[in-house]
């Protein structure tokens, strides 16, 4: 699977400028005639490359633009795939933090904080269960985490909500009131991140009400936050 992204990445990076994406690799072979067919803007696009893991986050380091940690909220997780990265980076000749961390998960938020996070943990039930076995800065009880899901198979969503602690929530999620949300992504930023995705479903019943709260409230403070 590396070697299959690794050509990817090439290619893509290729197509994005514009070039003819002729390739000939052990993956994936395309005919010399094949570009874009849409115009591109001037300015690069960047290329990004998801991943929680280590080789993976060492090929972005040599090869992306991006790497992005998803379906995470833990400051913990940044540094590691800082080192990771930088694995990369110094293989193939770039200075260490030539490539960005991108960190994001589900967002939920509303002006009625304990709605958010009600909403929140059902949210994160779906896919806690898997995506905490990617952490490997948290020790999570396995038995907690079958629990879980035997609930969330069962369709008790409500159940599964209230076996996941606050502790754990916070690390998968952002869930809360705009403060809540503003002080999560700050701790992110001073960990490394360069970029926050705050994700679907953004509000407890409309979408638009955690749009609302993240562009009037959360976006300026962190910009103001950036700043100082």
């Amino acid at each position: 699977p590396i070697g299959a992204i690794r050509e990817a990445a090439e290619i893509i990076r290729a197509l994005l400028a514009g070039e003819s994406a002729g390739y000939a690799g052990a993956v994936y072979q395309i005919a010399d005639h094949v570009r874009a067919p849409y115009p591109l803007p001037d300015a690069p696009i960047p290329l990004q490359i998801g991943t929680w893991g280590k080789k993976l986050g060492a090929l972005a380091g040599e090869a992306a633009d991006e790497v992005k940690i998803g379906g995470s909220a833990n400051p913990a997780v940044i540094p590691l795939m800082a080192d990771y990265v930088a694995a990369g980076e110094a293989r193939a000749g770039r200075r260490r933090g030539s490539v960005n961390i991108v960190i994001g998960a589900v967002s939920v938020v509303d002006e009625d904080r304990e709605a958010a996070r009600w909403q929140a943990r059902k949210t994160v039930s779906l896919y806690l269960p898997i995506v905490s076995t990617l952490d490997t800065t948290l020790e999570i009880d396995p038995e907690l985490m079958a629990r879980v899901q035997e609930q969330v198979n069962a369709g008790e969503s409500d159940a599964a909500a209230r076996l996941i602690p606050d502790d754990i929530l916070d690390r998968f999620i952002f869930a809360g009131d705009a403060r809540d949300i503003i002080e999560q992504c700050a701790r992110l930023y001073d960990a490394g991140a360069q970029r926050i995705e705050l994700g679907t479903p953004h509000g407890v019943s409309e979408a638009a009400t955690g749009i609302r709260l993240i562009g009037e409230q959360v976006m300026p403070a962190l910009g103001e936050y950036l700043s100082n």
